[in-house]
């Protein structure tokens, strides 16, 4: 969900109602461990020096849309891996847009949306440039290195190529609808699911 600019739009287009889902504090998010962690924590010191570990931007921005936008919007500080069809309900449409390769278990993840997903899901994520249509997935130890800024993601865990993304969508029901988006010589992929 991030800042909610997806869920205001959605809110916007006459959406019945809109929920969001987003961690509130970044120790919830699969952000490195170990070492990792510690020299993800230090880019950000250095990034966004008056910025504590724990504070989420995304949180404050959205509450702040919120309210100037006077929003009914609903969103629940949660991960992924939360999300419940008992408690959240079930949505005709679901937004999974720039977040299956920063989860350490991404299939988990696509379960966990698949669970409250009654109609269509736009999917959005990075890909690797392999054009094989052989399904794979690769491992991004160590973190992704962000060409030109000297940043490393160490919240990047796992890239799947065109096919095996689709792949694991299939492997929850669905079918790829349309390509929206998709380079592969960048690696990204935006698909339209139902």
């Amino acid at each position: 969900m991030a800042d909610g600019l997806y869920s205001f739009l959605a809110e916007e287009k006459g959406a019945r109602e809109v929920v969001g889902v987003g961690f509130d504090t970044l120790s919830q998010g699969d952000i490195g461990f170990g070492k990792s962690r510690e020299i993800y924590d230090k880019q950000m010191a250095v990034k966004l020096p008056n910025r504590s570990p724990q504070t989420n931007m995304h949180k404050k921005n959205f509450e702040t849309a919120k309210r100037i936008l006077g929003s009914k919007v609903t969103r629940h500080g949660i991960t992924t891996y939360d999300i419940d069809p008992d408690k959240l309900g079930m949505f005709d449409t679901v937004f999974y847009l720039g977040i299956l390769y920063h989860l350490l278990n991404p299939m988990l993840g696509l379960a966990k949306v698949r669970s409250v997903c009654k109609g269509e899901m736009f999917l959005q994520t990075a890909i690797d440039t392999d054009t094989s249509d052989k399904p794979f997935m690769s491992f991004t130890e160590g973190g992704l290195s962000v060409e030109g800024m000297n940043f490393v993601d160490y919240s990047h865990w796992w890239t799947p190529n065109l096919a095996g993304l689709k792949a694991m969508i299939r492997a929850f029901g669905f079918s790829v609808i349309e390509e929206l988006h998709v380079d592969q010589a960048n690696g990204y992929a935006l698909l339209r699911c139902e």
